[in-house]
């Protein structure tokens, strides 16, 4: 059960690593979009400043927001592959091993919210093994008290005639009636008796704090997704018509790129905790309950 219950963590810790390096992977996709985006401006901006119909000051904040984040992506990379280095070493592979990872920030399906700690739970099932264990060894512990009458032949030899008899022995233990093993035995048990409570407890409450959590991301995912993120687009595309068109708007267009690239990144961030949580979930659950098809 020891065993059973550390390698069901090396899988939570696997899912957790490859919803991290996956969410890793998809800011460094929407960086290099931002970079990408920026590279088109930063161009028509310079031939607009050059003929003085905008500001050289202005021109140059695109330049200034493209190199900021052509350092973030070299910062992303780096993480990424960091990232991937540990993935490999939890599946046991060489860093130069020939595989390719495919990002999923759905590491595990969803858990039903009416799923409950029981049978399956890997913690549980160690403790209550840890309490089995103690309980047959108070058991051993009360047999001690007991003599073990033995009874066996004996042979002796009496004014030079052999004798076949039976002797009978009693054990000196008896005398104390085992009682401090007995008492150590109780108390262990109940020590074995109270971790197994409390860690059910702390489960119970952990999944409940998960779960309220689950429920505040996904509210702040449907906002973000619903509203915020086809606002931002617009203010982006219409920006761009009136800087297409030379009517200024550099500045909003600079300003609702930014928060065009924030809110999504907000969502990747967003998806990587509700990820999180969904995993952990899994784990307190156990590997075989709390299944659903959602």
């Amino acid at each position: 059960d020891r065993v059973a219950e550390a390698e069901w963590k090396v899988q939570l810790d696997l899912r957790d690593a490859w919803v991290d390096w996956s969410a890793l992977r998809l800011r460094l996709q929407e960086t290099e979009w931002i970079v990408s985006a920026l590279d088109s401006i930063v161009s028509s901006t310079s031939k607009l400043a050059e003929g003085g119909e905008l500001l050289k000051t202005e021109a140059a904040l695109f330049s200034i927001e493209r190199e900021g984040r052509r350092a973030e992506i070299a910062q992303l990379k780096g993480e990424v592959a960091e990232s991937a280095y540990q993935i490999r070493a939890l599946l046991g592979l060489s860093p130069t091993a020939s595989v390719d990872l495919i990002p999923a920030l759905t590491a595990v399906r969803s858990v039903s919210a009416k799923a409950v700690p029981d049978e399956s739970s890997v913690a549980l099932a160690r403790l209550r093994s840890e309490y089995e264990v103690a309980e047959q060894t108070l058991l051993r512990e009360v047999r001690k008290q007991y003599p073990d009458v033995t009874i066996g032949p004996q042979a002796e030899n009496d004014d030079g005639q052999s004798k076949i008899g039976f002797v009978g022995a009693i054990p000196i233990p008896i005398l104390n009636s085992n009682k401090g093993g007995i008492a150590k035995a109780k108390a262990e048990r109940e020590v074995a008796r109270a971790a197994f409570e409390t860690e059910y407890e702390k489960i119970v409450g952990r999944l409940a704090s998960l779960r309220a959590r689950l429920n505040g991301v996904r509210a702040r995912s449907q906002t973000i997704n619903g509203s915020l993120v086809p606002m931002v687009d617009r203010q982006v595309a219409d920006a761009s018509k009136l800087v297409e068109l030379g009517e200024g708007g550099t500045l909003v267009l600079l300003e609702s790129l930014v928060r065009a690239h924030e809110a999504k990144l907000k969502l990747i961030d967003i998806r990587a905790e509700d990820s999180r949580a969904n995993n952990e979930i899994r784990f307190l659950i156990g590997p075989s309950n709390g299944k659903s098809n959602s």
